[in-house]
Formats: structure tokens, C-alpha cells, sequence
């Protein structure tokens, strides 16, 4: 889920392409989830690979024809829907149980969720749902794992919280660290995959004490994440620890300084 109002304002036809560090691109999928592409002198790496309903890759050789490796996140339907692309997928085997749920069915399940919230998404007729034939070949990513690119390197970071599998990368050379959906000004806790409060706290304060970023980018958001907003998720965390307003018996949300937390009552610890 995404706070940026551009993304209910302008729909693309066409995936929004934009070079946010020479050879590093974040790639909007049609206002569904955001991507990011690194190129490096040898090969080039996309995280994610979006929910999938465009021909994500051909995006891609627009700007590089390397060799390409598709680093996961996490595994939820908009990060790996476009899976149908890729004969191979390096990804946390903590989080392998939630690919078999990525169905054609989710997919267009997340889609008109999107636009029911209000979000611009593509067009009905350009949007195609196609099945995974055969799922990629997963290589399983675990901490301290580095990916040299050739010039550009990137280090795994175990992140835990919106997923039990969900990763951080660190791209040394332009001092960026993309953290998925982990931080988010409207975190997710409440999902099938989520971790307790307690483990996403400490997730916070390992980001926290990462050294060698000056950036972090996020999911689903058109700028990166400031210092200031990344803060005030600590403080969510521990009001959402201490009490919670209920939406439903088992989900509570609060709110500290904009920064959105909504959780399954029963993990709040």
C-alpha cells in the first residue's frame, strides 16, 4: 500500500521508468508496486519483479540487454506475481511456504483491490494475466550474502516483519539500502506471513544500525524514505505495543506522526 497521492492522481499506460543513482532505476507498475533495476558493468539485477501483468522484462532490455538475476523481497503477489518471466529466483526459504499462493486468482484479486482503494491503475484491456508454466529455479539469499554486478555490489540484509522471509539490500556503491515493504509509513502487519511487533521492532533497529547507507527506498513509494519518517516507525511500534484501536476483533491500527501500523491484535507483542 502506498501514501503517495501521485499514484491516485496520474495512471501509466506504459511502466514509469526513473534513474534514481547512475545505472539504478525504480520502475512503477502501473501504480500496482514499484521495482527496482541495478545494472552493473557484468550482469544487472531486478528486486522484485512486480504483480506481473505486463511484460515486465521487455521493460527491462529497454535499458540493458546483461545478463539478468531477479532478487526477492518477499514473497507477496505484487513482488513476485511477474515470477512467469524468470527460469530462476533467489529469494529467503522462509519464505518460500507463500509462493504457492500467488496464483492467477491473486493477482487480479490484489488489482481490483488497488483500484478499489482508489489507486490509477492500467487499463482492463492492456493488463494480461499469464500462468506460471514452470516455477523458477529457487537459489536461496541469506544473510551477508554479496552479489557483485561488476562495479556495483549488493549485500543481503535478513529483515523480518512484514514477512518472516523478508530481505534488505544493500547497494554499497551508491550507499542505498531498499528495504521492500519492512518500512512503510502503512505497514502491514495484519497478513498471513507477518512476524510479531517485538520482531519488527528489532528489525528496525538493525536497519538502524546498518552502516554504509544514505538512502532508504521503499515499496510502492515515489520518494525514497527519510530519517525522520523511518524514526517515527519505531515509535508506532511501541504505541501499537502498548494499546491499539480495533478495525475489526483481531486487527488494530494506530498511528504515530503519520507513520500507519495496522496488526492482528493477538501479535501485538
Amino acid at each position: 500500500m502506498s501514501v503517495d497521492k501521485t499514484l491516485m492522481t496520474k495512471k501509466y499506460d506504459d511502466y514509469d521508468v526513473s534513474e534514481i543513482a547512475p545505472n539504478v532505476y525504480k520502475i512503477n507498475e502501473f501504480n500496482l508496486t514499484t521495482t527496482f533495476l541495478i545494472v552493473g558493468k557484468d550482469r544487472a539485477v531486478t528486486i522484485d519483479c512486480g504483480t506481473g501483468v505486463g511484460d515486465y522484462v521487455a521493460k527491462i532490455r529497454e535499458i540493458t540487454d546483461l545478463p539478468l538475476t531477479l532478487l526477492v523481497s518477499h514473497a507477496h503477489v505484487d513482488h513476485i506475481g511477474g515470477r512467469w518471466q524468470f527460469d530462476k529466483m533467489s529469494i529467503s526459504q522462509k519464505d518460500e511456504p507463500i509462493i504457492k499462493d500467488v496464483t492467477v486468482s491473486a493477482r487480479k484479486g490484489y488489482v481490483l483491490l488497488m483500484k478499489f482503494l482508489g489507486f490509477k491503475v492500467r487499463k482492463n484491456k492492456l493488463l494480461h494475466y499469464d500462468k506460471v508454466k514452470k516455477e523458477p529455479k529457487l537459489e536461496y539469499l541469506k544473510e551477508g550474502d554479496e552479489i557483485d554486478l561488476g562495479g556495483k555490489t549488493l549485500v543481503v540484509y535478513e529483515t523480518p516483519g512484514h514477512t518472516k522471509g523478508s530481505l534488505s539490500f544493500l547497494l554499497k556503491e551508491d550507499e542505498i539500502l531498499f528495504t521492500g515493504d519492512v518500512i512503510n509509513p502503512q505497514c502491514l502487519m495484519f497478513l498471513k506471513h507477518a512476524t510479531t511487533l517485538s520482531v519488527m521492532k528489532e528489525t528496525y533497529r538493525k536497519i538502524a544500525e546498518i552502516k554504509g547507507y544514505k538512502t532508504i527506498w521503499a515499496s510502492h513509494l515515489s520518494a525514497p524514505i527519510s530519517n525522520d519518517v523511518f524514526q517515527n516507525g519505531f515509535g508506532a511500534i511501541e504505541k501499537a505495543q502498548k494499546r491499539g484501536n480495533r478495525l475489526l476483533p483481531w486487527i488494530s491500527f494506530v498511528d504515530y506522526k503519520g507513520y500507519t501500523i495496522i496488526h492482528l491484535a493477538n501479535k501485538r507483542k
